[in-house]
C-alpha cells in the first residue's frame, strides 16, 4: 500500500498512542517470568528425585 502525502496547507495528524510498545513489553516479562518458573520447577524436582 503506498501512502500519499498530506495536503500542502493542511499539518499532517499525529497518530494517538495506543500502548502497542508497553503492551510488547509486558508480553516480553510475562515470557520471561514464564520461563524462569518452567526452569525452577524442573530444578525443583530434579532435586526432589536425588
Amino acid at each position: 500500500t503506498s501512502q500519499t502525502p498530506p495536503p500542502a496547507g493542511k499539518k499532517r495528524k499525529i497518530l494517538p498512542k495506543t500502548g502497542e510498545e508497553s503492551g510488547l513489553t509486558a508480553s516480553l516479562i510475562g515470557l520471561a517470568l514464564m520461563v524462569v518458573a518452567g526452569v525452577a520447577g524442573i530444578l525443583y524436582r530434579k532435586s526432589k528425585e536425588a
